[in-house]
C-alpha cells in the first residue's frame, strides 16, 4: 500500500505542470472572481471605504493612519494623517473625480491641491484593481496567460492584463485559493523611465461574503499597510471629497 501511495503522489508531482499549464485566462478568471465572492456579489459593490494604518516591521519612524474612499467605477480618495516621531503630524490626499487625479502632499512641498502627472495619474487609478478583481471587463484590452511562476515553495498562476488606457500588469493568483497573491507592473515614467512596483496582498478575510485582503505591502515603501475595517456600500457618502478644491 505504501509503495502504491508513493506511485500515486510521484505521478501527481510528475504531471502537475501539465495540469496548471492546461489551464486558459477565462477559466482562471472565472475561478479567481468566484473565489473572491463571484460576479453577482462582485458586481453589486457600488462603494467601498477602508480603513486602516500603515507601520514599518521594526514599528520605528512614523506612525500612519488611513483612509480609502472608492466609488466604482472610476473615483477615489486616498487620506492619509502621518504622525512623525517629534509628535509632529502631517497629511497626503491623492484623489479623483474620474478626470481629474489630484493629490496634496505636503512632505512633497505639494501644499495646496495639484494635478497628479499622466504616469502618477495611471499608477494611483489603477492601485486597488485587485479588491475587485476582473469584473470591468470594458475597461481590460486584453488578458494573457503568462504560465506558472513557483516562488518561496508556492506556486502561482501569472496572468498580463493590458487595460485600454495603456496600463499593463501580472496578477499572480494563488494556485490553490485562487486569490491575488501579488501584483507587478512595470511603465515609463513622464520622463521615460521604465519604473517596477510589486504590491504583496495577504490576510485574506470574508466581508458580508466578499474576500478582502487586510494587508498590503509594495516594493516602493518600507511600510505595511494593514487594514481595521471595510464597508461596502456607504449610504451617505459625500461626493465632494473627489473634487479637486482650492485653498481658501
Amino acid at each position: 500500500m505504501k509503495k502504491l501511495i508513493t506511485i500515486i503522489s510521484i505521478m501527481l508531482i510528475s504531471f502537475a505542470p501539465e495540469i496548471i499549464s492546461a489551464q486558459t485566462a477565462e477559466e482562471i478568471i472565472s475561478k479567481v472572481i468566484q473565489a473572491h465572492g463571484g460576479e453577482k456579489k462582485l458586481r453589486s459593490v457600488g462603494n467601498l471605504v477602508i480603513k486602516g494604518k500603515a507601520h514599518r516591521p521594526d514599528n520605528t519612524g512614523p506612525k500612519v493612519t488611513l483612509q480609502f474612499v472608492i466609488k466604482y467605477p472610476e473615483k477615489y480618495h486616498q487620506s492619509f494623517k502621518i504622525q512623525m516621531n517629534d509628535n509632529q503630524s502631517t497629511h497626503a490626499v491623492f484623489a479623483s473625480n474620474g478626470m481629474t487625479h489630484w493629490n496634496v502632499n505636503p512632505m512633497f512641498g505639494i501644499e495646496e491641491p495639484a494635478e497628479l502627472s499622466s504616469f502618477e495619474a495611471l499608477e494611483k487609478k489603477h492601485e486597488l484593481d485587485s479588491l475587485i478583481p476582473f469584473i470591468e471587463k470594458d475597461n481590460i484590452r486584453v488578458v494573457e496567460y503568462k504560465g506558472s511562476h513557483e516562488e518561496e515553495k508556492k506556486v502561482y498562476f501569472v496572468l498580463k492584463v493590458e487595460y485600454k488606457d495603456g496600463f499593463s500588469a501580472d496578477y499572480f493568483i494563488d494556485t490553490e485559493s485562487f486569490l491575488i497573491s501579488k501584483r507587478r507592473q512595470i511603465h515609463r515614467t513622464d520622463e521615460g523611465q521604465e519604473r517596477e512596483q510589486i504590491f504583496m496582498l495577504g490576510d485574506y478575510r470574508d466581508v458580508d461574503g466578499i474576500r478582502f485582503p487586510f494587508e498590503f505591502r509594495t516594493t516602493t515603501s518600507s511600510l505595511v499597510y494593514t487594514m481595521d475595517s471595510y464597508e461596502i456600500n456607504v449610504s451617505d457618502l459625500d461626493d465632494s471629497i473627489f473634487e479637486m478644491q482650492k485653498k481658501q
